[in-house]
């Protein structure tokens, strides 16, 4: 009797230690899901403080599914001003590059008209040189225009205004201008 009384009590203490091990392991188990589920939600929390505040906004309580959706968009969003951005950044480079060749050409024909400008000597007077220079120029832009432009609608008008204005009003021509009145020819 003693035997069996104590073999009750071994798998009473073996069951108790059986349940309060599993209770511990559900009590665990419970503890870390509660945690895990704390963590997203103050991920959400945080995700939603990210958004701008447009998308906040709305008028109504955002879902998790509904933050996600918002942080997607302004992601996508995000990479796209990043991409145009990126691509401004070239296109800016590429006008500083064309930039300073342009200033390096001028320079150069600086250089050049100098040696032109010591031929001056003919003319003594500095502002004939200035009125000659002017009249030139405008005489050419008004041979190129008048030959250029079309007067027969708007929109060929303003069309052939802008093409007229790119190819004519570049400068590249002064250097022509400047060699034909110091020299004294026409130009062409």
């Amino acid at each position: 009797l003693n035997f069996t009384i104590h073999m009750y009590e071994s798998t009473i203490g073996n069951s108790a230690t059986v349940d309060s091990s599993t209770d511990r392991k559900k009590q665990v188990h419970l503890y870390c899901e509660k945690m895990r589920r704390e963590a997203i939600k103050v991920g959400y929390a945080e995700l939603k403080h990210l958004l701008p505040s447009k998308v906040t906004s709305l008028g109504y309580k955002l879902t998790n599914a509904n933050i996600l959706y918002r942080a997607a968009d302004c992601l996508r969003e995000l990479k796209q001003n990043n991409k145009d951005q990126t691509e401004e950044i070239n296109r800016l480079r590429s006008e500083v590059v064309a930039l300073q060749i342009i200033c390096q050409n001028y320079a150069r024909l600086s250089f050049q008209e100098e040696e032109n400008f010591d031929r001056l000597s003919d003319i003594n007077n500095a502002q004939t040189l200035k009125f000659e220079l002017f009249r030139e120029m405008f005489d050419y832009l008004g041979r190129s225009f008048d030959s250029s432009v079309n007067f027969d609608s708007y929109p060929s008008l303003a069309q052939s205004m802008l093409v007229w204005f790119e190819q004519t009003v570049d400068f590249q021509h002064l250097p022509e201008l400047f060699n034909s009145v110091v020299k004294g020819k026409k130009p062409r």
